[in-house]
């Protein structure tokens, strides 16, 4: 991820922090930055939990299910899942499906902001 790539993450996760709605929305952030100071920085500005890139799938979502808890509201089981990359968007939709999680996916965290439940969107219509 370039330092741009990293500033636009950043400050979309600071924004979400800034709006109430979504001041306590659990976070966590997959990066393909490996660098410790990425990872605190990410930490720092709002994401929960940090996973770097190559992840495995087992741990996220583990982590996943320690962030949103026990509960099996829908709204509790619904993961955005936003990343730039069209295969690392698909696995990891994939994989949280499998998992029983409702998802929605956008390329961007501004995209984010009209994610719906997968159930309500085919896979050919996901905001790419």
């Amino acid at each position: 991820m370039s330092d741009s790539r990293t500033a636009t993450v950043v400050e979309f996760l600071e924004e979400l922090r800034a709006d109430a709605r979504y001041a306590e929305l659990p976070i966590l952030m997959l990066s393909s930055e490996a660098e410790v100071k990425d990872r605190i920085r990410g930490l720092r500005t709002g994401a929960n939990d940090y996973i770097g890139k190559p992840y495995d799938t087992a741990t996220m979502i583990d982590r996943i299910r320690q962030l949103i808890g026990a509960s099996s509201t829908a709204v509790a089981r619904l993961v955005i899942v936003i990343d730039d990359s069209p295969t690392f968007r698909a696995a990891i939709t994939d994989a949280l499906e499998r998992a029983g999680y409702a998802t929605g996916v956008a390329s961007s965290g501004p995209k984010a902001c009209g994610s719906r439940p997968a159930s309500a969107r085919s896979r050919s219509s996901s905001m790419a």
